[in-house]
């Protein structure tokens, strides 16, 4: 065993230990900051051995060039350098071995193929035994960019300096050129080279003003500003010529190094000097040969004057002129009451004051005759003091005469628009009325004042956007514009107008506003509806045999079988089997009352998603008792498209087109077919004047054998009232609707007939779908029908509020019957919460079922209401709900569809 250490020599060997602990944790420390400062670099750090192969790389690298550390120490430095060449790397590190450290500029190119500028310092290295290259690179991108930068403003200020038209130079402080710019070379007649060599500023002065130059010199170098300073300079062939310097010192930290300037040549401007001179001369050729009066006042007397004057004025000479005031020229008073004198005086006072005055003077020949002038006073400083006055007279006599003719053709205009018995509006660009005859503040009653500096409120709001198209369009193309819409009036009327609109322009054809025309058709719009009743009336009148007949059939068997409900009473089976039949009667006579209703309902213009199939169909069930059996009726209906229709409107038009032609198959019998079906048109085209546009259309086809129609027959087919019936056959409206209904449609119309071979009508409407969506689900009725709730009935039928009180009670519910709508107003006034729902008709004496629940519903306005019609032309199932309504029945109404829809009514409050 060795000797055992002393406790002092474990002391020592802890303490050494200790040391070397420290040592090499300072050590491992300095490596991490060291680690930690070269990822956190900005600058990329790249390690390269002798075979070109990067061995280390760090973060700020990694993000330059967009690879992974392990991707980037798989590559060579000519992966990442587009310039480097492999094969020149041996010889590049030996170069850097002998100068150890190389700075230089290359490309690098990023993982994303993005190529940039760096500057790059290589160092030469052995690590471990291995020669290789530490490389700090940095994106130089910005510099480049500053640089370029800075290229680019010294190329665009030398640009700029080239290109200006006077010389611009700069001197050191000894006086010598440092730059001149091209003008210098064509002015002086020296080269660059001539330059280059060194020219003095005072080389080019000549001798007597160089003493000047050198002063001057000495004063912008310590700051003086001495603007504009003129010398005599001389060119290098000897050409002596006047020169403006403007120049100013170049500071450079607060020190001056130099002086910058330009040169005007003001050669020029001598020559423009002696053109002024002779301008002088012909100025004063001018005053003489002038047409007009020139003449000039000093102490508000005539100094001089032009021929023109003597001759305007009826004088021999101009000495006769002179030293007169310009009333002595004039008659006493002008126009406006003020002596000549005083006049005269104020007209050079504001001549004075404002630099000119223009206005109209009154002046007398010599003669004593007095003429009109127009006066322009235009003052000019004397160089001795004062003013002198040039005045210009024009003789107006034409124009005042020109003025009376446009005045009085004013008044003729005034007068033909004034009488005008359709209101007429003068617009400005702004949209502003100028002018109203007296028919629009007749009609609409507005008048000009009220209106001043603001629109007419008269355009409805649904008529805007079609109102501001048109007229947009006018000002686009200028050409005038005509279309119907609809105006209110100052009480808020309603008038259908005939709006005609042109451009006002001024004399150069530029547009200052429009001119606008409004035909009241008001009462012609009602004519034409009137017009278009009596036509649906015709019809009507027509289908009135079918639909007598049709009746007497339906009232027939409800007569056979009430008989036999009478007979049987004691069975109660066929009882049932009989009231069966005679409500199926009841239900086909209430159809048959709809469709002719339908048909002959005066409504307002409303389209809708519409299957035009279904009233083809309606149409045919309601024709087909009034056309005779020598006519047979043959159908083809193979579309059920859907088109964007107002259903009325269809209806009219199949039946006037069935009605047409059976007409003209009423004598002989014949074939009436109706077909519809689906085409497509494919390309954009005209047709008879209307555009065609490509697209799926339904096809509506009426064809008749009768007796057809010749040309001359057919050009005027659709003319209003024309007709080739005889007295008491029809009016001949009923083709000429067809048409309007077509164009209302956005449709097309086409006729083909030859006479004895009958006619054929073909209808083409826009389809928007292939088939209608049904949204009415299965009708949801609670099977819990009965009630105990308390029911208002309002009708003035007797037996209709007996038979629903009856109905009514034997489900439970308390039942208060009134027979007019004031009563039943009255009671509800009393206590508005007795009562639970409200069953009332439409048409009563003294109240209408619409007012009376307008006015409860104002009491109490979640109240359940249900109103029921037989007939209304002036009030909708959309305007009972829009009012709170719950629900609409039309007569007769089914006991089953009045409980049920109480039932929900009530269940959902």
């Amino acid at each position: 065993m060795g000797k055992k250490p002393t406790y002092k020599e474990l002391e020592k060997k802890i303490a050494q230990l200790e040391k070397e602990a420290a040592l090499r944790r300072q050590e491992d420390q300095e490596m991490r900051l060291l680690q930690f400062c070269i990822n956190h670099s900005l600058d990329e750090i790249l390690w390269i051995n002798s075979e070109a192969q990067l061995m280390y790389v760090n973060d700020a690298a990694c993000k330059a060039l967009r690879y992974s550390r392990k991707e980037l120490l798989s590559m060579k430095i000519g992966h990442i350098d587009p310039d480097f060449k492999l094969e020149n790397w041996e010889t590049r590190l030996a170069e850097l071995h002998d100068v150890k450290s190389h700075r230089f500029e290359t490309r690098h190119r990023s993982k994303d193929g993005q190529i940039f500028p760096v500057e790059v310092v290589s160092n030469f290295m052995i690590f471990e035994g291995q020669k290789g290259c530490l490389s700090i690179v940095r994106d130089i991108t910005d510099r480049k960019k500053a640089e370029q930068a800075i290229k680019d403003s010294e190329a665009k200020f030398r640009e700029l300096a080239e290109m200006l038209p006077e010389t611009i130079f700069e001197l050191d402080l000894k006086g010598r050129l440092t730059f001149v710019n091209k003008k210098a070379f064509d002015l002086f007649g020296y080269t660059a080279n001539d330059f280059s060599k060194g020219i003095n500023v005072i080389d080019f002065v000549v001798e007597t003003d160089q003493e000047k130059a050198l002063s001057n010199i000495g004063r912008i170098l310590r700051g003086e500003a001495l603007g504009f300073t003129e010398y005599e300079v001389k060119k290098k062939d000897g050409t002596i010529f006047i020169a403006k310097f403007h120049s100013s010192a170049i500071i450079k930290k607060g020190v001056p190094v130099g002086i910058r300037g330009f040169l005007i040549d003001v050669t020029q401007e001598k020559h423009i000097q002696e053109i002024l001179t002779q301008s002088e001369k012909r100025y004063r050729r001018l005053f003489e040969k002038s047409k007009d009066a020139i003449l000039i006042i000093r102490d508000q007397n005539f100094i001089d004057c032009n021929q023109a004057t003597v001759d305007m004025l009826g004088y021999n000479t101009k000495e006769q002129l002179l030293l007169t005031h310009p009333s002595s020229l004039s008659p006493p008073v002008q126009p406006d009451g003020k002596d000549s004198y005083t006049k005269a005086n104020e007209m050079m006072a504001e001549a004075i004051k404002n630099g000119s005055h223009r206005f109209e003077w009154l002046h007398t020949r010599s003669n004593g005759s007095v003429f009109p002038v127009e006066v322009l006073l235009t003052t000019i400083p004397c160089e001795s003091g004062g003013y002198e006055i040039h005045t210009i007279w024009r003789d107006i006599t034409e124009r005042k005469q020109a003025e009376t003719a446009l005045h009085e053709s004013e008044r003729h205009l005034r007068a033909i628009l004034e009488s005008n018995p359709d209101p007429m509006v003068v617009y400005n660009l702004k949209g502003y009325p100028q002018y109203l005859n007296p028919a629009f503040t007749k009609i609409f009653g507005w008048n000009l004042e009220e209106l001043k500096g603001a629109k007419i409120p008269f355009v409805p709001e649904n008529q805007k956007k079609r109102s501001s198209d048109l007229l947009h369009q006018l000002y686009s193309d200028g050409n005038p514009v005509s279309f119907e819409t609809e105006r209110l009036t100052k009480k808020n009327r309603v008038l259908d107008i005939i709006v005609s609109a042109a451009v006002d322009k001024d004399d150069n054809g530029e547009p200052i506003g429009m001119v606008v025309n409004l035909t009241d058709v008001t009462s012609q719009k009602k004519l034409e509806m009137q017009y278009k009743q009596a036509q649906k009336m015709e019809a009507i009148g027509t289908l009135a045999g079918g639909i007598a007949h049709d009746f007497n059939n339906i009232l027939s068997g409800m007569f056979g079988y009430s008989q036999l409900a009478q007979r049987d009473i004691e069975h109660p089976d066929k009882v049932k089997k009989h009231l069966a039949q005679i409500v199926k009667g009841a239900k086909r006579s209430a159809n048959l009352v709809q469709q002719i209703l339908t048909f002959s309902r005066q409504s307002e213009y409303q389209k809708m998603s519409l299957g035009l199939h279904l009233v083809v169909k309606e149409s045919i069930m309601l024709l087909r008792p009034s056309i005779p059996a020598t006519i047979e009726i043959k159908t083809d209906i193979t579309s059920k498209a859907v088109v964007h229709a107002d259903p009325t409107k269809m209806h009219q038009l199949i039946i006037n087109l069935c009605t047409n032609a059976y007409h003209a198959m009423s004598e002989s019998g014949g074939i009436l077919s109706i077909s519809l079906s689906e085409v497509e048109i494919s390309n954009f085209k005209n047709l008879k004047g209307k555009k065609v546009y490509p697209g799926n259309y339904i096809k509506l086809e009426v064809t008749d054998t009768g007796y057809g129609m010749d040309e001359k027959v057919l050009d005027k087919a659709f003319d209003p009232y024309f007709t080739t019936k005889q007295i008491g056959k029809g009016t001949g409206f009923g083709l000429s609707l067809v048409h309007a209904i077509v164009e209302e449609h956005k449709g097309i119309l086409e006729v083909h007939s030859e006479p004895e071979k009958g006619s054929s009508f073909y209808i083409f409407l826009p389809i928007i779908d292939k088939k209608i969506h049904s949204h009415n689900g299965a009708k949801n009725k609670n099977t819990k029908i009965e009630g105990t709730e308390s029911i208002m009935v309002v009708d003035d039928e007797e037996d209709i509020r007996l038979i629903t009180k009856e109905l009514l009670e034997n489900y439970g519910y308390h039942v208060y019957l009134y027979e007019n709508g004031l009563d039943a107003y009255r009671d509800f006034v009393k206590n508005p919460r007795h009562f639970d729902l409200i069953v009332s008709d439409m048409t009563m004496p003294g109240m209408t079922g619409d007012k009376l629940a307008s006015k409860m519903l104002n009491i109490r306005p979640n109240l359940p209401i249900i109103l029921c019609t037989g007939f209304s032309e002036n009030f909708s199932e959309e305007q009972a709900y829009d009012i709170g309504i719950k629900k609409f029945f039309y007569k007769p109404i089914s006991n089953t569809d009045l409980v049920h829809s109480m039932r929900n009514i009530l269940d959902n409050i």
